[in-house]
């Protein structure tokens, strides 16, 4: 089940497209680096997953984007 909400085609329903994923070994928090155009998008293809645990959305950048706008 966790694998077919992380594929692309099932993200791309959503508007969104997974940059990267990864759990630290022995761990069992999954990170994401999803690109949408709006923070509703994820929050939707993240609803999934808030059903068997916590999820945190943060907004975030690439780290070429922050120097050019010459800050955090």
């Amino acid at each position: 089940m966790l694998l077919a909400q992380l594929s692309a085609e099932n993200a791309a329903k959503y508007d969104v497209t997974i940059h990267g994923e990864a759990v630290v070994d022995g761990g069992h928090t999954l990170y994401l680096i999803l690109n949408a155009p709006d923070i509703k998008q994820v929050e939707g293809f993240m609803s999934m997953f808030a059903q068997v645990g916590s999820v945190e959305v943060l907004p975030s950048n690439s780290c070429e984007f922050v120097v050019a706008r010459l800050g955090c």
